[in-house]
């Protein structure tokens, strides 16, 4: 069983069915949809330019942010799958993933990964600051010390490169921030 909504459409883009969870999702009764030209669906809310390129087989899959009557603002994913139907007739489904929640989470995590990179930049360049100062300033430190103070400057600047790239790629795609070698995900 398939929990997302979904429509079938005819060749002249008429809703011919929808799902139990398209009229759930939209609040919309069955009659206020069959027979409907898909773009006139809920007074033309469904007339979106990139719905049109979708249908017409010029676009994989389509997003489309809206004001939904009785439901609220909606991010939605929408695919296209076009076939012939037994009798030479073509039908196309067209799957609707609310992403709604997924948009949302994603903005908070940005926002997350933003105010933790800003309040962890200012202590590490401090450190790196400190650790490169005493081990060129201080002549009469032993190895060990320094030792320690380089593995302290080699740790700052993992974590800086860490947190520049946290902070650059949080703003595109968290899947495409760069770990530093030290720092495991």
């Amino acid at each position: 069983m398939i929990h997302e909504p979904f429509l079938i459409l005819d060749a002249d883009f008429r809703i011919r069915a929808a799902s139990r969870y398209f009229y759930e999702t939209f609040k919309i009764r069955p009659q206020d949809v069959l027979g409907v030209l898909i773009f006139d669906l809920q007074g033309g809310l469904w007339n979106y330019p990139k719905l049109h390129e979708l249908l017409d087989g010029e676009l994989s899959d389509c997003p489309l942010e809206s004001d939904f009557p009785g439901v609220g603002h909606k991010e939605l994913l929408f695919s296209a799958h076009s076939q012939m139907d037994d009798d030479g007739s073509k039908s196309i489904l067209l799957a609707i993933q609310d992403i709604t929640q997924m948009r949302r989470a994603e903005k908070e995590l940005r926002q997350f990964i933003y105010t933790v990179s800003h309040d962890l930049r200012q202590p590490v360049s401090k450190m790196i600051t400190i650790s490169e100062f005493l081990v060129e300033k201080i002549k009469s430190i032993g190895e060990e010390e320094k030792d320690y103070l380089l593995r302290m400057y080699e740790a700052g600047k993992r974590m800086k490169e860490f947190i520049d790239n946290l902070t650059r790629d949080s703003a595109s795609n968290v899947e495409s921030i760069e770990w530093p070698s030290k720092i495991k995900k």
